[in-house]
């Protein structure tokens, strides 16, 4: 019974998912970013939530929330812009808890054994399909709340 805590908590820090780029073109970066939200880095460490970036080799503009103004800063000053999907997010949360839950439901041997009650191969198959389903919605709520994140680091030259 300790096997279902232990890959719970596994699949629940897995949530986080990320990934990353180095752009060299802001214009596919400025296709990526076009009515979305963001999480600017500078370089000296300062994270500012912004909306609708737009991004260019020698300055970044976007609507800074904190101030409600359009802002522009010096694009060399940004170590990374950071792009959050919350489908995606949910769509990797409710893959992962799916595969706990089908694990889950094996590792206490449901469906395994006439001892259990089961024992045929449509208990074995809906004990599973149980097991994803459940799994799949514990997964996708942090999932969707957390997100996917995308980091974008400017390839621009020496800094």
């Amino acid at each position: 019974m300790k096997v279902i805590p232990v890959l719970l908590s596994f699949f629940l820090v897995q949530m986080g998912c990320s990934s990353s780029s180095e752009i060299s073109s802001f214009d596919g970066f400025n296709a990526d970013a076009e009515g979305r939200g963001a999480t600017i880095v500078f370089l000296d460490g300062r994270e500012l939530d912004v909306q609708n970036v737009l991004a260019f080799p020698d300055s970044t503009h976007f609507w800074n929330d904190d101030t409600k103004a359009l802002t522009v800063v010096p694009t060399l000053t940004i170590k990374d812009i950071v792009l959050t999907n919350r489908l995606v997010g949910f769509l990797e949360g409710a893959g992962l808890g799916a595969m706990g839950g089908c694990v889950a439901i094996l590792a206490m041997g449901g469906g395994t054994s006439q001892e259990h009650g089961f024992g045929a191969g449509a208990d074995v198959a809906s004990m599973i399909l149980l097991g994803a389903g459940a799994g799949g919605v514990l997964g996708g709520i942090p999932g969707v709340i957390i997100g996917h994140s995308h980091k974008y680091q400017f390839v621009i030259g020496p800094r």
